[in-house]
């Protein structure tokens, strides 16, 4: 009998001893994950335990480029919790909810390869799963923010989208697996401008190249919030104006299309107050621009439009899919805007 209590005494002794030095064992484990990535490296603060809720909580998470001289870290998350989601435990998978609390990420430009961050250089999937213990089934970000700089640009670009909440579930594909697309996306956020971002689609994350299917609306940012991007881009001055974007996207075994459109209203492409400032050149481009512009508008609306159609192959290109296909919307975008003051787009 008191052999068996002390037996049982040991035990408990050794789970005591496990659960308080299980929050360094598993920070550990995760710094020596964020240490080896190709080309960042990262580190965590602190890492909380609770076993009953089958989960825990990361503190500071923070990457940074390898060499880099950014002045900001490509990523910090303040707080990261992850749990173990009980309702599909009962049909023997076993997947996790991820929340991830005011996170920030800095994508940085500049003609210095050491200042520029873009994460292209790593996979962070292999990352994501060497520290997740289970399949993550639920994604949720809460006021998150993605800030945009280009110290390459004349004047500096600084953008960023801001109140960035997202919810996907089923991204293990717990439930419903039978439907092509079982994920469901859903994201807002204010842009630079003051514009509201919505998106929402439907995917299938499982694959190599993931399935999506979806479309996303920027409405109403003010165009004189972009001015040093419209001066370093397109040489031009914009006094006033909204713009609004629509997009439909689908990636289907590879294969990309879609369309970005683009609306302005009510633009005034001189802004009086710098006209001295200007040169000959730059002034002759800008009312060259403000004719175009007025000429192709909608009168009645006092709007322009264009149309931007997207297609590819991301099969046929020998990089991360993730990175092309954020290429093909950036440069879309790029195309739709640049497009819009030209007048080369359909007029509705």
């Amino acid at each position: 009998m008191r052999n068996s209590i002390k037996i049982l005494l040991g035990i408990l002794l050794l789970l005591v001893i496990f659960r308080l030095a299980l929050p360094s064992l598993l920070k550990n484990h995760v710094n020596k994950v964020l240490s080896n990535m190709e080309g960042y490296t990262g580190s965590v603060e602190d890492i909380d335990v609770h076993l009953l809720r089958g989960g825990f909580e990361v503190n500071n998470l923070v990457i940074l480029k390898k060499n880099g001289k950014a002045k900001e870290p490509f990523a910090q998350v303040p707080l990261t919790k992850i749990a173990l989601e009980w309702k599909p435990v009962l049909k023997g998978k076993f997947v996790a909810e991820i929340t991830v609390t005011e996170p920030e990420l800095n994508f940085v430009f500049s003609k210095d390869s050491a200042v520029t961050q873009t994460g292209v250089e790593n996979d962070w999937t292999k990352q994501i799963k060497e520290l997740t213990p289970t399949k993550i089934n639920k994604l949720t970000i809460k006021n998150g923010k993605v800030i945009y700089k280009d110290y390459g640009a004349k004047p500096m670009v600084d953008m960023s989208l801001t109140n960035f909440d997202v919810i996907a579930t089923n991204l293990s594909n717990a439930y419903d697996s039978a439907v092509r697309l079982p994920a469901t996306l859903k994201a807002t956020g204010i842009t630079t401008g003051n514009g509201k971002l919505y998106a929402q689609g439907r995917m299938d994350v499982l694959k190599k190249i993931p399935d999506f299917d979806g479309k996303l609306a920027v409405r109403n940012m003010e165009l004189k919030s972009f001015k040093d991007l419209t001066e370093s881009k397109l040489k031009v001055d914009i006094a006033k104006g909204t713009a609004t974007f629509f997009s439909e996207i689908k990636l289907i075994d590879g294969e990309i299309s879609g369309y970005i459109k683009p609306l302005l209203v009510g633009v005034e492409v001189l802004d009086s107050a710098q006209d001295k400032k200007d040169g000959f050149f730059k002034k002759f481009w800008e009312g060259l621009v403000g004719v175009t512009e007025d000429v192709l508008k909608n009168k009645k609306k006092d709007q322009f439009a264009t149309k931007i159609n997207l297609k590819g192959n991301l099969k046929q290109i020998e990089t991360n899919p993730w990175s092309v296909f954020g290429n093909i919307l950036k440069n879309g975008f790029v195309e739709a805007f640049t497009k819009s003051f030209e007048g080369r787009g359909d007029d509705k």
